[in-house]
């Protein structure tokens, strides 16, 4: 199927640490992530699609206030990392194309993301 992207841009790499070389080395455990979403509508017709790295793309410095337009100070985040490092944009994928289907009329509630969950692990809330 042709979603009008590269190949390499829609599907993760399965050797990550070339496909996410401009990754900061504070932000390396990105690499081994993997996002997974619950999304149901009134609890069921549930669907858990999969999220792995893609991608970083670097901060645009120096940092101007959207306000003022005046750059800001630098940050400061401590010695294992630099502030600017914070400011970039990690994309995620999904692991596999699949398309959904969910009930559409004027009484069913829209679908609702329920939980968010990094490597498997459902025991923290990151929605709450």
């Amino acid at each position: 199927m042709d979603h009008g992207f590269p190949p390499s841009s829609i599907e993760p790499s399965s050797s990550s640490s070339s496909a996410n070389s401009s990754i900061p080395p504070n932000l390396a455990w990105l690499q081994d992530l993997t996002i997974s979403l619950c999304i149901d509508q009134e609890a069921f017709r549930t669907i858990s699609p999969a999220f792995k790295l893609a991608g970083y793309t670097k901060p645009m410095l120096p940092h101007h206030s959207p306000r003022t337009g005046k750059q800001k100070p630098p940050l400061s985040v401590g010695n294992d990392g630099n502030a600017s490092d914070l400011m970039g944009m990690a994309e995620f994928m999904p692991l596999k194309w699949e398309s959904f289907v969910f009930h559409h009329s004027p009484l069913d509630p829209p679908p609702s993301v329920r939980r968010l969950s990094a490597n498997g692990d459902e025991s923290r809330d990151y929605l709450s």
